[in-house]
């Protein structure tokens, strides 16, 4: 099992990749968000997975809920996008 100290900062980076989605997954404009924020949400996402074991499992749940607040925000802004152009 990983140290304490070492899951705060997959927990820490996943928060890091989390906001960086949050603020720029809703970009479409010539798919940029495909080549400058889904990697950061895919690698956010692996990061979460492996903090997940952590004992201070705030900072889990609060990464956890941006990456979903992400994927709503750019899923619902593609929709958004097709629908009215």
């Amino acid at each position: 099992m990983a140290s304490e100290k070492r899951l705060v900062t997959f927990n820490v980076l996943a928060l890091l990749c989390a906001i960086w989605f949050l603020l720029f997954g809703w970009f479409w404009t010539f798919l940029i968000n495909v080549i400058f924020v889904f990697p950061f949400a895919i690698a956010g996402f692996f990061l979460w997975r492996k903090g997940r074991e952590s004992e201070k499992k705030q900072l889990n749940k609060i990464t956890g809920w941006l990456l979903l607040a992400g994927v709503v925000t750019s899923i619902g802004t593609l929709i958004a996008f097709i629908v009215f152009n």
